[in-house]
């Protein structure tokens, strides 16, 4: 069994490795630009949780490696992750930079915006910010990259960076630079994972961008927003935020731990994306899509009640509805935490289901979701539209786990 097949079946086995080990083990154990080596490390470390990456990173700043030469390319390489995990496509640069070849660390693509990434363990020496911004012009040139408008990106290490401050401020590039720590990447990063909104991951990376601070407005609105995402007032919205509520008597219910929820709700989604042929990637805790984004699926998973006429409930929520019905296919996935089938419910469908569901509007918080309750009778799933007392039938839209 290969390294990623063993990281992927039994994770628990590299708990206790630090990170030097892991790259000891992959392939030769060298890490060098295009080796075998760095595929499968990048592989395993896409593979591993937000906590670990951060775990990395922390290893490879405080001075822990025996090869000293190597702890900047592992930061290289976690540092690049997290970018995949905001939501990025990233594309590797080179460990050493070569005359003939272009030197970033990362080149960080979201479709609007490209970010080049150098990644610095310290800041004592100095960045060549023209060497920096020469990338871009190379790029041009070799016809590679989206074409989006181009800012860089500096990822530190140390907290303290006041000389790369006065050297980026004091530059030409100064509205063309941000620079931030790695450990507040990584805060962005696990705050990211718990955001359900696709508008505020974007906002999310907007803070990554050089902007102009003399109105302060739209950091005011992100701060808003992301405690509006973590602070669930109703009982009933804490389904989807891993809460398990029996619709019929609001004050009991019990916490499912979110590590089983997230692994069913992945489950479920990559069981749809493989029955249909496709590749996909996460945008969202609940949100993803197939790798050339023409078929969205938002994932929502219930545990089951017991001794009530729903068996699963869920909140539907507007920006959910949104996603779905962008792309040319969209579609939501109800599941239930104890059951080896789901359904796949076309966008258009949704929709047209909405008038016959009741709704809960906070006007004071501008929030709104629509109730969806679901049974089920030997097996054949239905929702109940229960402002109008009629049952949806579900079974055209059923498929198994496995």
């Amino acid at each position: 069994m290969s390294l990623i097949e063993l990281a992927e079946k039994e994770p628990e086995k590299f708990a206790s490795f630090t990170v030097e080990q892991i790259v000891g083990i992959c392939d030769d154990g060298k890490l060098r630009d295009n080796s075998e080596t760095a595929k499968q490390f990048r592989r395993f470390l896409g593979l591993q949780s937000s906590l670990k990456l951060a775990e990395y990173a922390s290893y490879c700043l405080e001075g822990n490696f025996e090869r000293r030469n190597l702890s900047g390319h592992v930061l290289q390489d976690v540092v690049n992750e997290i970018g995949r995990r905001l939501g990025y496509k990233v594309t590797d640069g080179l460990y050493r930079g070569k005359s003939n070849a272009i030197g970033f660390d990362g080149l960080w693509d979201d479709g609007i915006v490209e970010l080049v990434v150098e990644i610095k363990t310290t800041d004592v020496y100095l960045i060549n910010l023209d060497t920096v911004f020469g990338y871009g012009e190379k790029l041009n040139l070799a016809g590679k990259g989206s074409g989006a408008p181009r800012n860089c990106l500096i990822v530190v290490g140390r907290q303290d960076t006041g000389g790369l401050e006065a050297q980026v401020r004091g530059s030409r590039y100064a509205w063309n630079v941000r620079l931030i720590s790695v450990d507040a990447l990584i805060k962005l990063m696990l705050i990211n994972e718990d955001v359900d909104d696709i508008g505020l991951v974007k906002k999310i990376r907007q803070t990554l961008l050089p902007i102009e601070y003399t109105r302060v407005d739209n950091i005011v609105d992100l701060v808003f927003e992301a405690q509006q995402e973590q602070e669930v007032k109703d009982p009933l919205e804490k389904e989807d935020q891993g809460v398990a509520v029996d619709p019929d008597h609001k004050q009991s219910y019990e916490f499912t731990p979110k590590p089983l929820l997230d692994a069913k709700r992945l489950a479920l989604v990559s069981a749809f994306y493989k029955k249909n042929g496709q590749d996909f990637e996460k945008k969202t805790k609940t949100a993803f899509s197939d790798t050339t984004g023409a078929t969205h699926v938002v994932c929502a998973v219930s545990k089951r009640y017991q001794g009530v006429s729903t068996q699963y409930w869920y909140a539907l929520h507007p920006h959910w509805l949104k996603f779905i019905q962008e792309s040319p296919q969209g579609f939501l996935i109800l599941g239930g935490m104890d059951s080896q089938h789901a359904y796949a419910i076309p966008a258009d469908q949704v929709t047209a289901l909405l008038p016959k569901l009741n709704q809960t509007t906070k006007e004071r918080e501008g929030r709104s979701y629509w109730h969806i309750h679901l049974g089920e009778v030997g097996g054949e799933g239905y929702i109940n539209l229960t402002k109008v007392g009629e049952k949806f039938k579900l079974t055209p839209f059923k498929f198994q786990l496995s």
